[in-house]
């Protein structure tokens, strides 16, 4: 006979809320490697974003997902991969931590606190990057995102892209 499912759910929940950013660092370090592997040059590096916006374009051709593309298959399961690794390389570059926004509307969503308090959610930010991208053919922006978020913890950087 199986244990109780609402136990073994509520004791799931609370491992994830204890360390979130494992399934994350997961996540993160399954793309880099993917992306590695297609040729793009990605490091956990703030400076290698760009070639998320690269990789972005390249599975893209006229707003649509091209379909024997990587994306073509497990979209939204990539894109949270995707988000994972600039989250992830965010936090690396600016220090923070993952949680789980309880207060987020569809609930669950992961949160990256940064040490200088600012709060992303790079997950749903990179998945609506990418809409964008889709719906009007604007660059996704990755670089430019993890460029103001990951050099928080830098202050002359911070003064050059005017946070500082």
């Amino acid at each position: 006979m199986l244990g109780d499912p609402g136990r073994e759910v509520r004791r799931w929940r609370a491992e994830r809320q204890d360390d979130p950013g494992r399934d994350v660092r997961v996540s993160a370090g399954w793309a880099c490697a993917a992306l590695t592997s297609s040729g793009y040059g990605v490091d956990f590096t703030i400076d290698t974003l760009g070639e998320v916006d690269r990789f972005f374009a390249d599975q893209t051709r006229t707003g649509r997902v091209r379909r024997r593309s990587v994306l073509g298959r497990d979209l939204d399961g990539r894109l949270d991969a995707v988000g994972a690794y600039v989250g992830e390389t965010i936090r690396r570059a600016a220090g923070g931590v993952w949680q789980v926004d309880l207060h987020d509307p569809e609930n669950g969503r992961l949160l990256l606190l940064l040490d200088d308090g600012a709060r992303l959610h790079p997950l749903r930010d990179v998945r609506r990057m990418f809409e964008e991208l889709c719906t009007t053919g604007t660059p996704t922006g990755v670089a430019v995102y993890g460029a103001l978020h990951g050099a928080a913890s830098q202050p002359a950087a911070r003064a050059e892209l005017g946070r500082g």
